[in-house]
């Protein structure tokens, strides 16, 4: 008995930790000349966290905290400009305090990172595109999600004589609501966002 609960147990980590970057995720990464994190994970003690942050009509940021170094770990954030091809337009390091990475170890247990889905069907026009990726212990995930924060509901179109109709959804609340997990997804996003001392973006 102990034998299946280890082997289900270790079927359950491989299958939590297995993500690959999907196709979106890499045409997301190659438009800002940026290329996925798994790349990164050639030893067991790199630790790296990067939130991409793609909005329609706004600059393109990444935040990559690297918790290799445990005397000195750090947070980068970059800025891309939104025209086509996207260049750097800035980029800024920040060396992060213990009370930075108590709250971070505190946002990642509660999210249960290693554990959510990749993706999510959920998507739509407009909004922004919110993607996690993870390097720990030798494994990678990441997590992708679009226009996270509430409202939860967004727009859908149709096409009639010719031109694109929008029309606003707006399902019942009970079906806006999020799992706590996703919630929980949320504010670890939010908490990246806010770790840096410097005025912070519109987030929404």
């Amino acid at each position: 008995m102990k034998s299946l609960l280890a082997l289900a147990s270790l079927i359950l980590t491989i299958n939590c930790y297995a993500s690959e970057p999907s196709s979106s995720l890499m045409r997301e990464l190659d438009s800002i000349n940026e290329q996925p994190i798994k790349n990164l994970a050639t030893s067991s003690k790199i630790e790296i966290y990067r939130f991409y942050w793609s909005r329609s009509s706004k600059s393109t940021l990444t935040y990559t905290i690297d918790l290799t170094s445990t005397n000195k770990p750090t947070l980068i954030i970059k800025k891309f400009s939104k025209k086509d091809p996207q260049t750097l337009l800035s980029e800024t390091k920040t060396e992060l305090t213990k009370t930075h990475l108590q709250n971070l170890k505190s946002f990642l247990n509660g999210a249960q990172f290693w554990t959510l889905p990749s993706e999510e069907k959920n998507a739509g026009l407009d909004g922004a595109t919110w993607i996690l990726e993870g390097i720990k212990d030798g494994q990678y995930h990441y997590t992708e999600r679009w226009s996270p924060l509430p409202p939860y509901f967004g727009w859908t179109g149709t096409w009639k004589d010719g031109e694109l109709v929008m029309k606003r959804l707006n399902p019942p609340f009970e079906k806006q609501v999020k799992h706590s997990d996703e919630v929980g997804l949320d504010f670890l996003c939010l908490y990246i966002m806010l770790m840096a001392d410097q005025e912070p973006e519109v987030i929404y």
